[in-house]
C-alpha cells in the first residue's frame, strides 16, 4: 500500500506561507457561488409564486432578479476557473512535495494552459462517461417508459400494471447499481490520467491509456481507498448539510427574509469544511499517493526528483 501521508495532507496548509490568503481566495469564490445560487433560487421562486410581499420590503423586482442571475453566471465562471486551478496546483504540489503557490506566482499563460488542459481532459472523459450512462441506463429507462406508455394506452389489466411496476423497480435498481459501477470505474480509470497530466503538465500524457490503465490495475486498492474516503466525506457532509438545511427551512417558514439570511450564515462553516477537504486534504492525498507510484514505476521515472 502506498503511503498517503495523512498527517501531511491534513496539516500542510497551516504550515505554508500566506496560507490564509490561499484558503481565503478559494473559500470566497465557493461561498459566493453558493450564496448567489441561493439568491437566484429564492428570487425565482418568489417571482413564480407571485410573492410580492418581499418586494415591498426590499424593493426586489424582475430587474434585481436578473442582476442576481447574471452575477451568478459570472461567479460560476470564476468558480470553474479557480476550482480547476486549485485542484491542479494543490495536487501537483503534493506530487512534487512542495508548498502550494498562489495563481499570480505563475505567468498568466502558464496558469491559462493548466486550466484549459484540465478542463479539456475532463470534457473528453465526461463524454465517454455520458455515452456509457446512455447505453446502460438511458436505453433501459427509455424502454421502460415505452412499456408503461403502451400499457396505459392499451388499458392493460391490473395484473399487467403490477408487472410493469415490478419491472420498473427492477430496472431502477439495475440503473442505480450500473451508475455506481460506472462512476467508480471511471474514477479509478481517469484519476491516473489526471494525475499524470498534473505531474507532467503535458496534455498528451493524460491519454496514455495503456500505461494509465496498468497503473489502475496495479494500484487498484489505493484508488479504492481514495474513493471510499470521498464517499465517507460525502455522506457525513450531506448529513450535516441536511440538518442545517432543515433548520434554515424552518426559519424560512417563520420569516422568509430571515430564512435566506440563515441559509447564507450556515454556509460559512459548511463551505470552509468543504473547501478544506476538497482542495487541500483530498488533493494532497492524491499527490502523495502518485508520488509514491512515481518512485516505483519505471515508465514514470522521468518525473522523479
Amino acid at each position: 500500500m502506498i503511503d498517503f501521508g495523512f498527517e501531511d495532507a491534513f496539516m500542510h496548509i497551516f504550515k505554508e506561507r500566506r496560507s490564509w490568503v490561499k484558503f481565503g481566495i478559494i473559500f470566497s469564490i465557493n461561498f459566493a457561488f453558493i450564496v448567489f445560487s441561493l439568491l437566484t433560487d429564492y428570487f425565482a421562486s418568489s417571482t413564480t409564486n407571485g410573492d410580492y410581499s418581499i418586494k415591498t420590503i426590499t424593493s426586489v423586482n424582475y430587474t434585481s432578479s436578473l442582476i442576481v442571475a447574471i452575477m451568478s453566471v459570472f461567479i460560476s465562471i470564476l468558480f470553474v476557473i479557480f476550482s480547476t486551478w486549485y485542484t491542479y496546483e494543490n495536487t501537483q504540489a503534493g506530487i512534487q512535495k512542495r508548498s502550494t503557490k498562489l495563481m499570480w506566482e505563475y505567468t498568466i499563460v502558464n496558469t491559462f494552459k493548466k486550466v484549459v488542459k484540465y478542463i479539456v481532459v475532463s470534457l473528453v472523459y465526461a463524454f465517454f462517461a455520458a455515452l456509457l450512462l446512455l447505453i446502460f441506463i438511458g436505453l433501459p429507462m427509455a424502454i421502460l417508459f415505452l412499456l408503461v406508455t403502451s400499457a396505459t394506452i392499451n388499458g392493460s389489466p391490473r395484473e399487467m400494471s403490477a408487472t410493469i411496476v415490478l419491472i420498473g423497480l427492477f430496472v431502477c435498481g439495475i440503473a442505480f447499481i450500473a451508475t455506481v459501477i460506472i462512476g467508480f470505474s471511471f474514477y479509478v480509470i481517469t484519476i491516473p490520467a489526471y494525475l499524470r497530466l498534473m505531474a507532467t503538465d503535458s496534455f498528451s500524457e493524460a491519454f496514455k491509456i495503456k500505461s494509465n490503465f496498468r497503473i489502475t490495475k496495479k494500484y487498484f486498492l489505493n484508488f479504492l481507498l481514495m474513493f471510499i474516503l470521498i464517499v465517507i466525506f460525502a455522506v457525513l457532509f450531506g448529513f450535516i448539510s441536511g440538518i442545517a438545511g432543515a433548520f434554515a427551512g424552518f426559519v424560512t417558514i417563520l420569516h422568509p427574509i430571515m430564512g435566506i439570511f440563515a441559509s447564507i450564515l450556515i454556509q460559512v462553516p459548511l463551505t470552509a469544511i468543504s473547501v478544506y477537504f476538497t482542495y487541500y486534504v483530498y488533493t494532497r492525498l492524491l499527490g502523495n499517493m502518485y508520488r509514491g507510484i512515481i518512485n516505483i514505476e519505471e515508465d514514470l521515472k522521468f518525473l522523479r526528483k
